[in-house]
């Protein structure tokens, strides 16, 4: 598989109050060169705190920066909003692959989704799904986990090794994490300062 344009996808910060579908975030998604090393296009668009719009909105980005291949940080965004990376390739036919930071475990996963959402096995066929069709690899960091989505295990693992110049985060998320917290916090600032503004509340 020849890969020219790589996209990095990640979210944005949210309050903590934001919990429960409360209030939105950002969906983020670079293009990113693999021979030029550099960001060839930038798009972003909002996705609501533990809702289940995640997936669509991912669709919408990724069909728009064009990219050969799809790097997701994680299978969860904005809480517990899942992105299927499976259904996206079926449409899109632009295979992924699923980077994961940190260990997850499915059976805690499993009991926080059905302790706080009704829709639960909708999220949880999808998280099980890209979970059992992990991989590991070692790096200089340490032992991180992916699941590739229509790329051959090895042939993702050895684009993600490509990919890791700074840090155990391949290029393309790592700047997709950095534009999207600090483009997220200062929309929300923006929002919560013209609410305020809005409601000023009581005087006296």
């Amino acid at each position: 598989m020849r890969i020219k344009y790589v996209i990095g996808l990640d979210d944005g910060y949210f309050p903590p109050y934001y919990k429960g579908r409360k209030g939105y975030t950002i969906l983020l998604g670079i293009k990113y060169s693999l021979l030029r090393r550099v960001i060839e296009g930038i798009a972003y668009t909002f996705i609501l705190v533990d809702g289940l719009d995640a997936t669509d909105k991912a669709l919408r980005l990724i069909e728009y920066l064009d990219g050969d291949i799809v790097l997701y940080d994680g299978i969860t965004y904005a809480g517990f909003n899942v992105v299927d990376p499976f259904k996206i390739y079926s449409i899109t036919n632009i295979p992924g692959i699923i980077f994961y930071r940190h260990p997850l475990s499915l059976e805690r996963i499993s009991d926080a989704l059905i302790k706080h959402f009704l829709d639960y096995k909708i999220r949880l066929s999808i998280i099980r799904m890209a979970l059992r069709s992990r991989y590991k690899m070692s790096t200089q960091w340490g032992i991180y986990e992916y699941t590739p989505v229509e790329i051959d295990p090895l042939e993702a693992k050895k684009l993600l090794e490509k990919l890791q110049y700074y840090s155990p985060e391949p290029e393309p998320i790592r700047i997709a994490d950095i534009l999207s917290s600090r483009v997220s916090r200062k929309l929300i600032l923006r929002y919560e300062r013209a609410r305020r503004d809005l409601n000023p509340g009581p005087t006296g």
